[in-house]
């Protein structure tokens, strides 16, 4: 059944196809990337695919993962040290595996067919929580390393600003001795699992960061193909982040990034009155420590044998055309009162903008910590921050997309949002898409969705500016993290996999 699927989803919308046993033969193979050690300090993870495209297989990119194996670290000062019933809960990643991407860019036979585009996994995990549903969750959720933070159990403490860290939703993704008698560390690392291990000061965590290509631009509708040649380029969000705490207050935070911002989140938890603790996120290897199962990053594709009638019946389709959404991003910076910003010039084929606000540094607490930097809160990347914005209207090129200014809220969130992501967009009982509630919107959820797909067809290559105004009621200032989702296609022949 999965092969049918398979192979009706890349004919989809053809006719008259008669549809055999369409493969004989599926293997998972796997590829390496071009790093030939295990220090990534480079930032950037890179996969050509030659070895797949001169095999003659066909592969099913749509069902392909990368593998980025991660070694994390909290490490204390001399004598205020962690349990590890307690370290083995103290990290997560924001919303999903798809923090640890900055920007991802893609080359189809030497042709660059998707842009890089900075601070795009904020995008990415609004995508995830807006087209899951929860049975999504509960199967996938794991393995995606996605889990939706609460909307209620958040915090704002007024020296280190915004908190999420308390949310019994933060699930442990690690085991440690807990399987003692049955598995023990020993096993679980030599069998690739998510586990952690405590020596001394000293708190690893091993992870295996799974990123589905079919939660990444481009390869959401690409059909089974051969013969081309792809080259798919990650830059990283890895970290270092040294605190500072006080008589029980944290005096000082600094982080170190390498990409846009931490990946992780730290859980409370291990406090004492005083201590310095480092938390770290490499990948592969970590101050000498390599991952035990993985020294790279792997590239994974399902690869198939046709059956003779099925690949001919395929091959007679000629070519296939894939639409697919870039990103164009723009980040507001401290955003206070009335607004008026100029987001692109000219821009077209538009199909959706999403505003994510977040606190400004200035206003996340008295250390004036960046959210998507801190380890406390994902807002900016997994959340939005509550705020209130009021006379919200978007202008393309000079007119109005609503006819009189708006107070966004969530009956305009679901005016512009049902209907377009997942199975049905939610829109059918039985069949519900998404994860944002009232009550979520209303709280650490409240993404600003604009539908900018509404225009005649012939229309479509016009070229139109984007221009955003309201008024931030809510009192602290905000950045406000704009991204444009436009259409790009392009033509692939089947029996070739060359771009026409």
């Amino acid at each position: 059944m999965s092969d049918l699927a398979t192979i009706g989803y890349s004919m989809s919308n053809e006719s008259g196809q008669s549809m055999p046993v369409p493969f004989l033969k599926k293997e998972l193979l796997y590829q390496i990337d071009n790093n030939n050690s295990t220090n990534y300090s480079r930032n950037q993870v890179q996969f050509e695919t030659s070895s797949f495209s001169n095999s003659g297989k066909w592969f099913d990119f749509r069902e392909a993962v990368i593998s980025i194996p991660l070694v994390m670290t909290i490490t204390r000062d001399a004598g205020h040290g962690i349990s590890a019933d307690d370290a083995a809960q103290l990290l997560q990643m924001k919303a999903s595996n798809l923090s640890i991407i900055d920007s991802i860019q893609v080359e189809m036979n030497n042709t660059t067919v998707l842009q890089q585009t900075r601070n795009v996994a904020g995008l990415l995990n609004f995508k995830l929580h807006s087209t899951m549903g929860h049975g999504d969750e509960t199967i996938h959720g794991h393995h995606m390393g996605y889990q939706k933070h609460s909307s209620t159990d958040w915090s704002y403490v007024a020296q280190e600003g915004l908190h999420n860290d308390t949310a019994d939703s933060m699930g442990k993704q690690f085991y440690h001795e807990e399987k003692a008698g049955v598995l023990s560390v020993a096993d679980l690392k030599a069998k690739g699992a998510n586990c952690q291990e405590t020596a001394g000061l000293v708190n690893t965590f091993f992870y295996d960061c799974i990123i589905r290509l079919r939660d990444l631009p481009f390869f959401e509708k690409m059909p089974i193909i051969r013969g081309s040649l792809m080259k798919l380029t990650l830059t990283l969000n890895q970290s270092d982040t040294h605190i500072t705490v006080a008589g029980g207050d944290k005096t000082a935070v600094v982080s170190t990034l390498a990409g846009s911002f931490c990946p992780v989140i730290r859980k409370a938890g291990g406090e004492v009155a005083d201590y310095v603790e480092d938390i770290s996120v490499k990948v592969v290897s970590n101050n000498g420590v390599v991952h035990p199962t993985k020294n790279q990053c792997r590239l994974y594709v399902p690869a198939y044998t046709f059956e003779n009638s099925a690949e001919q019946s395929y091959l007679s389709l000629g070519s296939k055309k894939v639409l697919y959404s870039d990103v164009f991003f723009q980040r507001l910076r401290g955003v206070n009162g009335g607004f008026q910003s100029l987001l692109t010039n000219a821009l077209a084929r538009m199909k959706r903008l999403v505003i994510i606000p977040v606190l400004s540094a200035s206003g996340n607490g008295g250390l004036a910590i960046e959210p998507q930097s801190s380890p406390f809160t994902a807002d900016g990347v997994g959340t939005t921050s509550a705020c209130r914005i009021s006379d919200f209207n978007v202008q393309l090129s000079g007119s109005n997309v609503y006819s009189n200014p708006i107070n966004y809220s969530y009956e305009h969130f679901l005016l512009e949002q049902d209907g377009n992501d997942g199975v049905n967009g939610g829109k059918e009982m039985g069949m519900s898409s998404g994860q944002i509630s009232l009550k979520d919107f209303e709280s650490n959820y409240g993404y600003i969705v604009v539908d900018l797909s509404r225009r005649n067809k012939f229309d479509d290559n016009v070229p139109l500016s984007v221009q955003v105004s309201g008024t931030v009621s809510s009192g602290k200032a905000l950045d406000l993290l704009c991204y444009i989702e436009y259409e790009k296609d392009v033509t692939i022949d089947i029996t070739t996999g060359q771009l026409m």
